[in-house]
């Protein structure tokens, strides 16, 4: 949640303000179903991403959030979805969504994802959610190999706060 921060530092806790990762998790099981949930919490010292719109500067702010993830298996079916949520004053990314779906056969497995990414209204230049959609379709060469096709479409798909968002989409393969 902080590009200028390196997992070495993680449990560093001196005078440099990197602060504490936590996270906690919840998770049930059943034969064909799971869900998990959590939360999490970077204490170390955050700025507001509006700090510049400020007249008071907002600079000891921690950043947190939370996720919930589920799944389903039904035969050859499986479907996924993930929603998270980070402190959109201090995290670029305010909210993310996800949607998987796959679809296992004897040639090998067949699956299409969405997701979308919500950028927090307080970045110093609007950003439009990034959204990916991508096809794949994984075949067994042997047991240990195999080859993964896939298509992807992203719409706004590079995003940089202190410069640009492009606004056409881009296909890769």
């Amino acid at each position: 949640d902080n590009n200028s921060r390196n997992y070495a530092s993680l449990f560093e806790m001196n005078e440099d303000n990197k602060g504490l990762f936590s996270a906690t998790e919840f998770q049930y099981k059943s034969d064909n179903f799971f869900i998990n949930t959590g939360a999490w919490l970077h204490n170390g010292k955050h700025e507001a991403l509006d700090n510049n719109q400020n007249l008071i500067q907002k600079n000891d702010l921690s950043n947190y959030g939370g996720y919930l993830t589920s799944g389903y298996l039904y035969k050859d079916h499986q479907l996924e979805t993930r929603f998270g949520i980070a402190n959109a004053e201090v995290s670029s990314a305010a909210q993310f969504f996800s949607i998987a779906y796959q679809l296992n056969t004897v040639n090998g497995n067949i699956g299409i994802g969405y997701t979308e990414t919500l950028f927090s209204k307080r970045l110093p230049i609007a950003q439009q959610p990034a959204q990916t959609v991508e096809t794949y379709w994984n075949v067994p060469i042997n047991q240990n190999w195999h080859i993964t096709p896939s298509l992807q479409w992203f719409k706004h798909p590079v995003y940089d706060a202190e410069n640009i968002q492009i606004d056409s989409s881009v296909f890769t393969a």
